[in-house]
């Protein structure tokens, strides 16, 4: 890297470690390190990457202490749609574990965090959107951890979990408690709304930012998967990130300090925030960056040390479908069956090589939904016609054991027939055998000995008697 740097040919999408760069069983060891529960280690990573930091303030000759200070001090935190997302749990309770972590630092560091009117209304068109996803397409219940195999956690999956606590409620409820949830953040972080009015020149400049920005994200959707593919959604969200970029901008001009920034873990719109102020201080930070220098200025307890250490964690590797792409298809699947095992069976078909292109090329969601649908009645009509298969195999073999242990059993009674005549035979020939023996060792030998004791007394008596 630092060879790169020096001949200017270092591509800032080189800095972007993706967790495609593993294999699953790295992946695993990192993750089992990062999850350890050791005081020690948590420091250790912090102290490494504090003194990462360190070294390039040093090498920009500044003071790091006092640059820190002043990088913090009367700053304003604006919050991009992907933190509220975090926020309030739609991309995983771990997620939202290590952001509200760093919107407690915020607040405990005094900083004003805001919320962009032109984000609140990206918040909740993006919510609808999906909703309306949900709703367009009939479903049955889904195992949530169908969702994690073939995309992230999203707001599908957040859905997925929520109606099994919610059962019968219909998705306007669903709507308002994630409304309701996004006030609930506002108040509890004691966030602060501001209004974009727009003139003719900032239109001007945000159509050109949209230009830009969307010919960096649509060149790079191809390459990585965490990239939603779908057109409307990708365009709302460049619009907004266009918007928002351009507000801060333009308030930084007016204060003549750098005293805001955008909180993002949109990678692509940092890049490109990167690309077009190099010289000039960041505008867009990723939330890890940001409460890395929290905690040095505002104190390490453990747990500011472990939510940091979980920022950098990595995620299990997973097919990374679209989230919109990968309910769609748990929809369809899930209104033929709701049976578990059967629902893994027809996901594990339709990521086969040969249903590639049904999961990755760009199809109409209506008829992804019938496609999916449709092979998900032939793999359970396959799979019925070998269970049929199997109990007809099931049932022959069990006739035939029937058949088998009859005729042993008539073997059995035949053959007791016939020992029982032979041990007769043995009874009468062993009888005949030993009956003279018998009669003379019973009663020859007693009556002999009996005669001769008699004859000797009476032979012993005699001789005294005359």
């Amino acid at each position: 890297l630092l060879t790169k740097v020096q001949t200017e040919s270092l591509n800032p999408s080189e800095l972007v470690v993706d967790s495609k760069d593993f294999s699953e069983a790295a992946i695993k060891v990192i993750r089992g390190f990062l999850d350890w529960e050791n005081e020690e280690k948590n420091r250790a990573i912090s102290d490494i990457v504090m003194c990462c930091l360190e070294y390039c303030l040093c090498l920009a000759k500044y003071d790091s202490a006092s640059l820190m200070k002043e990088f913090v001090k009367n700053k304003t935190i604006y919050l991009d749609t992907n933190i509220i997302f975090r926020a309030i749990g739609i991309n995983g309770p771990d997620r939202k574990k290590v952001v509200e972590a760093f919107l407690k630092k915020c607040k405990d560091a005094n900083l004003k965090l805001v919320i962009l009117d032109c984000t609140e209304k990206e918040f909740k068109d993006t919510i609808a959107y999906h909703i309306d996803k949900i709703y367009r397409n009939p479903r049955g219940e889904i195992s949530s951890s169908l969702y994690l195999e073939l995309s992230d956690y999203n707001i599908y999956v957040f859905y997925n979990e929520w109606i099994i606590g919610h059962r019968g409620l219909n998705l306007k409820y669903f709507k308002d408690y994630l409304i309701s949830q996004f006030n609930t953040l506002v108040r509890k972080y004691g966030i602060k709304k501001e209004a974009f009015i727009q003139d003719k020149e900032d239109i001007f400049i945000c159509e050109d930012y949209v230009k830009k920005l969307g010919k960096i994200k649509y060149e790079l959707s191809t390459k990585y998967s965490d990239i939603d593919s779908e057109s409307l959604e990708q365009n709302a969200q460049i619009q907004h990130d266009a918007k928002l970029v351009w507000y801060v901008e333009k308030k930084r001009v007016k204060e003549g300090l750098s005293q805001s920034y955008i909180i993002s873990s949109d990678k692509w719109l940092r890049y490109w925030v990167m690309q077009k102020a190099i010289g000039e201080r960041a505008i867009v930070l990723f939330p890890s960056q940001f409460f890395l220098i929290l905690i040095k200025l505002c104190g390490r307890a453990q747990d500011d040390l472990k939510s940091f250490v979980s920022f950098i964690n990595v995620r299990h590797k997973t097919q990374q479908i679209s989230p919109s792409k990968a309910n769609i298809i748990l929809s369809a699947i899930s209104s033929v069956t709701e049976d578990v095992q059967a629902q893994e069976g027809i996901v594990e078909t339709i990521l086969e090589k040969e249903f590639e292109g049904l999961v990755h090329e760009k199809i109409d969601d209506t008829e992804l939904y019938q496609q999916v649908k449709q092979i998900s009645e032939n793999f359970l009509r396959e799979e019925l016609t070998q269970r049929e298969q199997e109990i007809a195999l099931a049932m022959d073999e069990n006739r035939n054991q029937k058949q088998e242990i009859q005729r042993l059993g008539d073997l059995k009674i035949h053959t007791e027939a016939l020992i029982k005549e032979q041990d007769k035979k043995l009874y009468n020939l062993a009888k005949r055998a030993t009956c003279g023996k018998f009669l003379f060792v019973w009663w020859g030998i007693p009556i002999l000995l009996s005669i001769i004791i008699f004859v000797y007394c009476l032979f012993i008596a005699t001789q005294f008697f005359w």
